[in-house]
């Protein structure tokens, strides 16, 4: 299972493409089943949140944000 989460890894934390995985992985194809699966089981969510979580904590921050920032300046569309 590392030949398969290390992949998936490459491509969330460094943006790289499916397509461009490296030699010596599962095929993409096996890699991507995987990671769907996961990801439509929920598997990814606390996976994603634990860490953030515990990066606030470890700033002495609340572990849930209370506030959003809104960029006040906008384009005017037609």
């Amino acid at each position: 299972m590392r030949g398969v989460v290390n992949p998936i890894l490459s491509v969330l934390c460094c943006g790289c493409p499916w397509l461009m995985l490296p030699k010596g992985v599962p095929p993409r194809q096996t890699v991507y089943r995987y990671f769907a699966a996961w990801r439509d089981s929920g598997l990814w969510a606390p996976i994603d949140h634990r860490p953030a979580v515990a990066l606030r904590m470890s700033g002495g921050r609340a572990a849930n944000p209370s506030a959003g920032i809104i960029d006040s300046r906008s384009a005017k569309t037609v």
